[in-house]
């Protein structure tokens, strides 16, 4: 079975502060060719994501801590594909 830390890219973690605006992480996530930005706090803790999908419904001057998705699932990097694939699926994200 194949983990989740193998098909995860780890040199290129791309993340983004809670004060931050939507206009900044919408440059962010164009820049870097993703759907998904990583808000972190000032410890590197996961505080929550912001996802492309959430720019129809953020105003552009608004700071991020206010439309992330808080709470996020998360699984351990030896969690299996399968398994995770079947997470996102039961919850309908991506």
């Amino acid at each position: 079975m194949t983990a989740v830390s193998t098909l995860m890219t780890r040199d290129r973690l791309i993340t983004i502060g809670p004060e931050a605006t939507v206009r900044d992480a919408a440059v962010t996530l164009a820049r870097a060719g993703i759907s998904h930005l990583l808000v972190t706090g000032d410890q590197e803790d996961l505080l929550g994501v912001f996802c492309v999908c959430d720019l129809d419904s953020a105003p552009t001057g608004t700071c991020l801590r206010q439309h992330l998705q808080a709470q996020p699932i998360t699984v351990d990097i030896t969690t299996e594909a399968e398994v995770a694939l079947e997470l996102m699926s039961k919850q309908q994200v991506s």
